[in-house]
Parts: C-alpha cells; sequence; structure tokens
C-alpha cells in the first residue's frame, strides 16, 4: 500500500483555501500512485480555531467543506481532520477516512490537548469509543495527537495511563494512522518518531504520522511527518518547517536515517517561519524593527529579511544621546549588510520636549528610571508612527531574559505586533546570531564583543541590574521550565540571594508580560498550562 503524507500550512479559518490546498496535494499524490493521502488535525477550519468551533456558521462551512472533498477526491483516500457537531449540539475534533469518495471511518478525539494556546478542553468534548475500517483490504484505526502517545510507556508523567493506539489493534487494526498538530519545541520531534517506534514495536503494526507545518498565532507546527514500520523503524519522514509531500510504500520499507538534532538551527528555521506565517496571515507584507546596534535587534532582522525579503524590512534607527558612537556604526552596517534601509530619526529633540514639558511637575525630583523609561516609549511612539503610516508590522525585539525578569518598558521596547524573540533566552540569542554569520559576517563582531545595555543612561550595562546572562539564564531554565523550587536552585550552587532576586522579579513583572505582544513560542515551558502568575499578589513567601 502506498500512503502520501500531506504535510501543509493551513491558515484558521480559511476553509476554501485550505480545501483547495488540500485537493492539489491529493491529486498530487494520486499521480504519484499513492492510493491514501493522510492531513493533519483539523485542516479542514485550521488549528486551533479557539472559539470559531463555537460558532454555527463556521462549524456548519466546515462540514460543507467535508461534503465537497468527498466529491472532489474520488480518485484517492483521504485521511483529515475537521470539526463535527453531535445530534446534542456538542462539537468535536474530528478525523474523518475518505475511502474514494464515501466516508468510511470517523474517530472523534478522545484525548483533548491542554497545552497553553490550544484552548481545546474549553471547545471540544472527549469521546471514548475507538472504530476500524477495511480499506484496500487493510484494516485501518485513526488517532488524533495525543490519542496516540500519551501513555506510560512515553512520559513518566502518565503513571497509569495506557494509548488508545492498543484498543485499535485489539479491534483488529492492521494500520494505525495518526493526525496531529502538534507545536515546536527543541526535540520535540524525536519525541514523537520515539514513541512511534515504540508502539510499531509493541503492537506490531506499521504507523503513519502526519503533522501539521505553519505559524499559527504564537504557536509553530514544524511538520516532520512520517512512517514507521511494523518493527519500529522510521521508513519515510517530510522535510520540517515547510510543506511537504512524501509517498511511502507499506509493502516495501526503506528505513530512512536517522537526523542529527540541532538545536540553534530548529530554533532559528521556526522563527522564520513563525514571522513569516504570522505576516502573511494577518496581511501584512511588510515589517519594521527598531535598530540599535545591539545583538537582540540584530537578530531579529536577520530572522525578518529571511522571511519577508529584504526589500521588506525597514529598520528604524532612533539614536538619543546616550548611544554610543559604535552602537550607531553597527546599526548602520547591519542594515548595509542585510540590504535593508534604515532611516535615522533622533530621539533626542523629542525627550528634550518631554522633560521640557514635565519641568515644572518635577521640580526638585531627582533623575531615575522614569526619565530612562521616556526614551523607551518615544522610541515605541515612532515605530508605532511609521507602522500607522507605512502599513507595516512592528516586530518587537526583547529576549526571554529581560521579559521574564521585567527588564523591559511597557509602551516602549515592549511595543508592536510581534515579538519575535520573547521565548529566547539571552544566551540561545547569540548562538543563533552566530548561525546567521557562518557563511559570511551579517552581524559584526562589535556587537558581540560590548556587554549588553539598554543605553539609557551614561555607561549602563544590563548587569548593573540583572545577573550575567550566562547565570541569569540557567536560573530561569531551572524554575521555568524544569519547574525547581527556589530552594532546588540554591541547592543546584547559585547564591541564594540571587534565585530570590530572580523570583521576585519574574512575580513583580507579570503586569509587563499580561500587556506584551503576542510572542513566538520556542520552549517548552511556553506551553505548558498553568504558567501564569497573579499579578496581585505577595511574593514575600516565594522563598
Amino acid at each position: 500500500m502506498k500512503i502520501a503524507l500531506g504535510q501543509i500550512n493551513t491558515t484558521v479559518g480559511a476553509i476554501d483555501a485550505n480545501v483547495e490546498k488540500m485537493v492539489e496535494f491529493a491529486n498530487r499524490a494520486r499521480r504519484a500512485g499513492a492510493c491514501l493521502i493522510v492531513f493533519h488535525e483539523l485542516c479542514i477550519p485550521g488549528y486551533p480555531p479557539k472559539e470559531l468551533a463555537q460558532r454555527g456558521d463556521f462549524v456548519r462551512a466546515n462540514s460543507e467543506a467535508l461534503e465537497r472533498l468527498k466529491y472532489r477526491c474520488r480518485g484517492i483516500g483521504v485521511v483529515c481532520g475537521h470539526m463535527e457537531r453531535g445530534c446534542d449540539g456538542t462539537i468535536y475534533n474530528a478525523a474523518a477516512l475518505l475511502d474514494y469518495g464515501k466516508r468510511q471511518l470517523w474517530h472523534w478525539k478522545n484525548l483533548i490537548a491542554s497545552f497553553t494556546g490550544f484552548e481545546e478542553r474549553t471547545h471540544f468534548t472527549a469521546w471514548p469509543l475507538v472504530h476500524v475500517c477495511d480499506f484496500d483490504g487493510v484494516e485501518v484505526g485513526l488517532a488524533i495527537s495525543e490519542d496516540a502517545f500519551v501513555d506510560k510507556d512515553f512520559w513518566e508523567r502518565y503513571p497509569k495511563r495506557r494509548t488508545l493506539l492498543g484498543r485499535l489493534v485489539k479491534e483488529g487494526a492492521q494500520l494505525l494512522i495518526v493526525i496531529a498538530s502538534s507545536p515546536f519545541w527543541p526535540g520535540k520531534a524525536n519525541e514523537r518518531e520515539n514513541a512511534a517506534e515504540t508502539a510499531a514495536r509493541r503492537y506490531g503494526v506499521p504507523i503513519v504520522y502526519v503533522n501539521q507545518v505553519g505559524g499559527n498565532d504564537s504557536l509553530i507546527f514544524d511538520g516532520g511527518s512520517f512512517a514507521v514500520s511494523r518493527d519500529g523503524g522510521i521508513i519515510a519522514r517530510a522535510r520540517r518547517f515547510e510543506e511537504d509531500l512524501v509517498v511511502v510504500d507499506l509493502d516495501a520499507p526503506c528505513e530512512v536515517k536517522p537526523e542529527e538534532p540541532d538545536e540553534v538551527e530548529e530554533i532559528r528555521k521556526a522563527l522564520v517561519l513563525g514571522v513569516r506565517d504570522f505576516a502573511r496571515k494577518c496581511g501584512f507584507r511588510k515589517a519594521l524593527l527598531g535598530l540599535s546596534g545591539g545583538v537582540d535587534s540584530a537578530l531579529v532582522a536577520c530572522i525578518a529579511v529571511e522571511a519577508l525579503g529584504k526589500e521588506n524590512v525597514l529598520g528604524l534607527v532612533m539614536p538619543s544621546m546616550y548611544t554610543p558612537a559604535d552602537s550607531l556604526r553597527d546599526a548602520e552596517l547591519i542594515a548595509r549588510n542585510l540590504g535593508i534601509e534604515s532611516p535615522t530619526v533622533p530621539v533626542g529633540p523629542l525627550y528634550d520636549s518631554y522633560t521640557q514639558t514635565l519641568r515644572k511637575e518635577f521640580a526638585g525630583l531627582p533623575e531615575d528610571i522614569t526619565e530612562e523609561n521616556i526614551q523607551a516609549r518615544i522610541r515605541g511612539n515612532l515605530l508605532m508612527a511609521f507602522s500607522n503610516k507605512l502599513g507595516h508590522l512592528v516586530l518587537a525585539t526583547g529576549n526571554r531574559s529581560e521579559l521574564m525578569t521585567g527588564y523591559c518598558t511597557l509602551y516602549g521596547d515592549l511595543a508592536g505586533g510581534l515579538a519575535v524573540i520573547a521565548d529566547v533566552p539571552k544566551t540561545m540569542v547569540y548562538r543563533i546570531a552566530e548561525r546567521f554569520n557562518a557563511e559570511r559576517e551579517v552581524i559584526p563582531r562589535s556587537v558581540f564583543d560590548k556587554a549588553p545595555s539598554a543605553e539609557l543612561k551614561p555607561n549602563q550595562k544590563d548587569s548593573d541590574t540583572l545577573p550575567p546572562y550566562e547565570v541569569l539564564d540557567p536560573i530561569l531554565e531551572a524554575l521555568l521550565d524544569e519547574r525547581k523550587t527556589p530552594e532546588e536552585v540554591v541547592a543546584i550552587g547559585y547564591g541564594r540571594h540571587v534565585v530570590r532576586d530572580v523570583v521576585r522579579k519574574i512575580y513583580r513583572s507579570e503586569h509587563k508580560r499580561k500587556q506584551a505582544p503576542t510572542a513566538l513560542f520556542v520552549s517548552k515551558s511556553a506551553l505548558i498550562p498553568g504558567r501564569t502568575r497573579p499579578i496581585a499578589a505577595s511574593v514575600e513567601r516565594v522563598m
């Protein structure tokens, strides 16, 4: 049996366009000799649909599209994801097998996702039953995403759960098909493949797994669809971070080589895809950012150019009286190396106007963070003015280390439509930036060599306020990713006063994160449910 992995990039709400893409891929698969093509979870309405799943007209449009798909793909079987309304009005996350124009098999998702950004439990109802059917002489069973691999053999956090796949095999399934919209984080692709390999060996049946590719809001789906033989070997794999069509012959399996993980390159590709799709799906052709001469804005500029093209990126240079000459020079050199426009709009005159206006009201009060934040907010206003006038998407350039500790300014460097690297630690920012320099020096060496600084007062350094990033980032990783307690982080070897200060900064800056732009998620911790913190809360008992 030849099966096609139809790895496509769909848009939430664009039902007609999604169906047209599916028909195109199905025709290509049929010409390549496939008898069945598999698409991802909720590919017809787009994933995740969120509150659209509660709109009756949207659910009806999704059902009508499924009917059209049945008649337009008569020459090939199709497995696809859609929404289905039950007799009592309940909405299900569904999968269907269309057998040459007839729906032979359906499955409603058994285990509803709880990841942040999905909101499945709000909109969909779980369904416990399983079914199998004959397709071209093979008994087929369907599963949707978490249904397949939330199992005690794959993850320790499920000590009692057994996968739905075993139930399908007991019902006679000789082939297991899993459709998914599984988001990216480093190492996730290996987790999926390892789980499928284990399941295939346990049950002695081949598994076909098709994942969505593309960005939808904060979520980035990396594709990486694959097929596993009954003895647990990967026999086909689609490319990651791009659409792909792969035809695999289950009767003549040929193992493919395992991929060597490259965390830096994975994150780089994910960010490029996230920016490209956010802009495209929101109707933007061009983007702009503040180009400071620092590594954060340099990296965001590189990502934007790869995602959108140099002709569609503008880097606004906004020097103040505290901007060193070398930072201004670096910003101009980065723009020149990337081939982007970089108009210069000085902050100084506007800052003088602010301070003059406030002179009477602030008389007798010493200068402090107020004056620093005025500069940052002037820059935010300038960026938004250019955005309004030119119709460009503003890309915020703050990193995860800053955002988690509140080292950022509301309505200043937090202004924008998309926070590109807000889930990327500062130490990783440097590593990805170095990757962009692999073939030619786009970012000058001086950018890497100078001490990080907000440049809002004389001789300012980030380390005046924060621990060195090589200390801060491991502490944040332990607290946020590994969910260690402050005491456990201290036990690792970090100073109690440093850990206490970081924890307090995290809790006291929650209000900033609530008002920050949409961020691209590239870490596992960003997707863990229940990670939000109260804004109005005491932080005195966190240690």
